[in-house]
Order: C-alpha cells, then structure tokens, then sequence
C-alpha cells in the first residue's frame, strides 16, 4: 500500500546495477517498475527490490511509471525488448494493468506485484499487498481513542482513482461510524499530496474552525495538514497519518501527528524479489498468488523504536536522518516491532525481517460453504449467520481451553502455548490466537465508552485475569482468526475479509452483548467462551467473546 505522492512529469529514471556475480548479463536482469521515487514509499520499494536483486545475482532495470497506464505499458514493453527475467510491479491501476501484465506473461515474463492488487488472478505470478483496510482499522481505533469518541473531524483522500485510497477511507468509516459523537464535517481528495494537502487544509479551516480533528490516507499529506494548522496556531487538532515514515514518526515524538500505521514497502518488495528468484531458477511458484502482509500502529509510545529499513550492521546505528522537505522524505520502511504495546508498555517481539511479517495467502475459494468471491451478493453477516451454530461455536468449545491453563504456559513460552493450545495463519512471528473458557467474577466494568469492557477475575484473589470487550464497538477479529477453516483465501479482497471479520463481533454484540445489563455487572458471576489474540506485555488479555452467560452476584 503506497504512499501515493504524484508527481506528474517526474523523470523516467532507468539505472542497471552490477549483480553479485561476475558473470551478470542482460539475461539475468530484473525490471523493478514503480511510481514516482520522489515519493519516499516507492523509493523505499525500489530501493528494496534492488537491493535483493542485486545480492542475489541479478542485474536491475528501474524504471517509474508515475501512475499513468499508458506509459506503464510501454516500459513493459522495455522490460520484454530486454529480456527480463522477471518483472516486480507496483501497479498503475488494478483494471488498467491486467491487459499490460498479461502481455507480459505472454511474451515470458513473469511479474510479481507489490503494493496494490489488480482485479485478476492467474495472470501474475505473485500478488504482495499490504492489508490497507486492517491498518485503516487500527489507525481509525486510535484516532477514536485520541478524540474521546466525540467531535467534528475531517478526512483527507489520496488519489480518488487508486484502490488503496477507498480501501483506507472504507477502513476508516467502518470504525468511525460505531460512534455517532464524532462527526464528519469534510472529506477532500489531496492526491497522496504534501503540497495540496496543505492547501486543503487551510481551506477545510476556513470553513470549519472548531475542527478537533484529520485522520489522513497517507503520511505524506498527513504532513501537509500539521504544517497548515501549525501556520493556523491549532496545534491542538489531532491528526493521525498512514504508512509510517521517517518525517511522521519525527513528528509524532515532537508532539505534532499522534499516530500513524507503519506498512512493510522495502520487505515487501524483497519478498517479492526472493519469489521471482525461486520461479526463475526452478519454476517454483509461492504456493499461493495473493499475499497479505498487515500493518502495524506507531503510537508516540512505539514510535521512537523505529529504524529505517536500510541495510547495516548488527549493532551499529544508521546515520542520522536529513531534515524533512516539503513534498520529499526519507524510506518509509523501519525495522519495527511486531507487537502491539499496551499502555506505554511491551518488548520487541520481533524486527520487521522477511521471517517476522505476517504473510496469509488468498486464492479463491468458498468460505463455509458460502460464495465469498461473487461480486454484488457477498453477505457477511448472512455467511456468519450460516456457520455460528453449526460450525463456529462447537469448533470453539471444542478449542477451548481453561483461560489460567492457557495464560501459565503462554507467559513463559508463546510458541509452545500456541503450538499447544493456538492457532495462527502462518509461521512466523505474529502472536497466536486461542480460544478460552473463562469461569470468574465480574471485578469492574468500563461502560461509558462505546468499546465497553468488563475485567473479570479467575483466582478469587480480585487480580484481573482477563479483559472481555462487551461493545457495542469491539476491536480485533480474534473471533475470525481462531478459526482455522476460515483465512484470506476465502475471499476476493481486503475489504470482504475485513466485513467477515467484523460479522462475527456485530452478530455477538446484537445477540448477546445488548441485553446484558450494564449498570449492575459488577460482582456478577461470568462464564465465557471467547479468543483472544497474544500480545506482547503482561497485561491482561483483551478476549472477544462468542456465548458469555451471566450468574448471581457473590
């Protein structure tokens, strides 16, 4: 997912590097095509493909397309005239690029896509995209949290014409609407723009003075609208950005943007390099065609953790980075923790290397027995509908097991309690997710948000065992994701994964969760069978629940 700063008219840019062997030539060439690299996200996408390319052996063509199709086209057309071996493509359009990719596959040439999807499948080799729409989702959660679920706020839309732009704003909107307090008073499109960001925002002011807060599609006009309202003397809006960049996360531990959502360009890019270096040498093709890869949130308490993603030694220190320029920045990539850190609190579970970054492949297929591919019929809550009694809950309560059993062995070792008792998409670093029983007392409620939570405790000793979310607005998909008959694969995009997920929390919520009586939870008896997602950190686990029955006060 890009930051998508257009620059129109920048430079063709084509540059062939030395591979690590000697013996590189014209036929072991990579083509590495992008948009403008004066934006930092596809430098640091170049940069990684390059990067790889090079110390596996190759030689590399880079070349930017600056979104246009057309032109796109024709330096396909270059990457065929040279014998490619292989194309890593951040795409010009997800309609317009099918007949361009196709024309390279026929001529043999492979490419492997970064970034963005394209409505195809079988046509690339390889589809490696950033989850948008679950990094909109965190970034939204926070921006909630930052703005006390209540006050006017505005939206700034990269370019209206790329997939990712709407992916964002859908992701934002869907949490933001569970909180009728807050209120949208401006959306306008700043094409990914630092510059024209500025500008929109200036006028967005104007109109409405007691804006509170920007929640932005990218980082890069996320950096437009805190310059603008610096100028304005309104340092006290709240502005969250997206992609995490070196200029954000500068300006997060200033004091300036609170938050933004890191997204793995430069890994991105070399998992894609490594996968065309497996079909080339073999024809060994990733077992799957779409890839997922999820986004994390940076917080203030997280944000001075990141490093930019450029090669060096163990140990040593990247050298400091130049001051941010209007327009420009520096890679967007970072080494960063994988885990979430709550309350100001957490370890690094894991840098963000190939190894440690979530990958869910996605070909087509039906999720439980519903058609999640055909397009205008897709019914989430319909499809959860059909498999809850019949499928989700006896898988559930035959998973679970007892919440303090689970908890012992997950503290001291997460692996062998997620081997034992978990699940998880992939291997890799990402936390496991389990499915608990939960028999305690009700010690304190959190009602007043709309993401209410009851805190319950297992031991009788009134120490908090678990933090069970009771909605209406409920964070995560930890339903979802404890269910191993249910993955990406099932679906035909980031959007319809995401609304299954969230099927799951709103069908518990209106069954369940509404008619639990709020103002006397306390000191209530609870049984729950629920999941939970393992974080980094000791505190309590956050567990959604799917049946959570209450007894008498004690």
């Amino acid at each position: 997912m890009s930051v998508k700063h257009l620059l129109l008219g920048a430079a063709l840019s084509a540059s062939v590097g030395l591979g690590a062997r000697a013996s590189a030539s014209a036929a072991d060439l990579i083509a590495v095509i992008t948009p403008s690299h004066d934006n930092p996200f596809f430098k640091a996408e170049a940069e990684g493909a390059e990067a790889k390319a090079k110390a596996l052996g190759y030689d590399v063509l880079s070349l930017v397309h600056d979104d246009d199709a057309n032109k796109q086209s024709e330096l396909i057309d270059t990457a065929i005239a040279r014998k490619a071996k292989a194309i890593i493509l951040d795409n010009a359009g997800a309609d317009a690029t099918v007949a361009a990719v196709k024309k390279a596959k026929d001529a043999g040439v492979p490419s492997f896509l970064i970034d963005r999807e394209i409505n195809a499948s079988g046509v690339a080799v390889a589809q490696i995209v950033s989850n948008n729409y679950q990094g909109a989702q965190l970034g939204a959660q926070e921006f909630v949290k930052l703005m006390g679920e209540k006050g006017d706020f505005a939206e700034l839309v990269g370019k209206e014409s790329d997939t990712n732009a709407g992916i964002r704003s859908k992701g934002y909107h869907d949490v933001i609407g569970e909180y009728p307090d807050l209120k949208s008073v401006a959306k306008q499109s700043a094409n990914w723009s630092q510059t024209e960001a500025y500008s929109k925002m200036e006028t967005i002011l104007q109109a409405n003075p007691h804006i509170k807060g920007v929640i932005s599609g990218n980082d890069t006009m996320a950096m437009g609208a805190i310059a603008a309202l610096a100028a304005a003397n309104r340092k006290d809006v709240i502005v969250v950005g997206f992609d995490g960049s070196n200029d954000v996360r500068d300006s997060i531990l200033s004091g300036g943007i609170k938050a933004t959502v890191l997204q793995p360009a430069y890994q991105q890019a070399q998992v894609a390099v490594e996968q065309a270096d497996a079909y080339i040498k073999s024809k060994t093709a990733p077992a799957q065609e779409k890839q997922l890869m999820d986004c994390v949130l940076i917080p203030r308490a997280t944000a001075g953790r990141l490093e930019p993603f450029a090669p060096r030694a163990r140990g040593r220190r990247p050298p400091p980075p130049p001051p941010p320029r209007l327009g420009r920045g520096e890679p967007a990539e970072f080494r960063v923790i994988r885990r979430r850190f709550l309350g100001g609190l957490g370890v690094v579970a894991a840098s963000l290397a190939v190894g440690g970054c979530k990958i869910v492949a996605t070909p087509v297929k039906k999720a439980g027995g519903a058609d999640a591919g055909a397009g205008g019929g897709f019914d989430p809550d319909a499809m959860v509908g059909a498999i809850w009694d019949v499928k989700v809950i006896p898988y559930l309560a035959a998973k679970a097991r007892p919440l303090p059993d689970v908890m012992a062995l997950a503290r001291s070792n997460p692996d062998e309690a997620g081997r034992k008792y978990g699940y998880r998409a992939k291997e890799g670093s990402e936390p496991w997710t389990f499915v608990v029983a939960i028999d305690g007392r009700i010690v304190s409620a959190e009602t007043a948000s709309r993401a209410a939570t009851i805190s319950v405790d297992t031991g009788g000793d009134g120490k908090i065992a678990a933090v069970v979310q009771i909605g209406p607005a409920m964070r995560g998909t930890a339903l979802r994701d404890s269910l191993d008959f249910v993955s990406f694969n099932d679906f035909r995009n980031q959007i319809d994964y995401a609304q299954f997920g969230k099927a799951f929390n709103q069908r518990v919520a209106k069954t369940i969760l509404a008619q639990l009586p709020r103002d006397s939870l306390v000191g209530r008896d609870v049984k729950i069978l629920g999941a939970f997602t393992l974080e980094a950190g000791d505190q309590p686990p956050l567990v959604t629940p799917a049946q959570l029955t209450l007894g008498a006060a004690r």
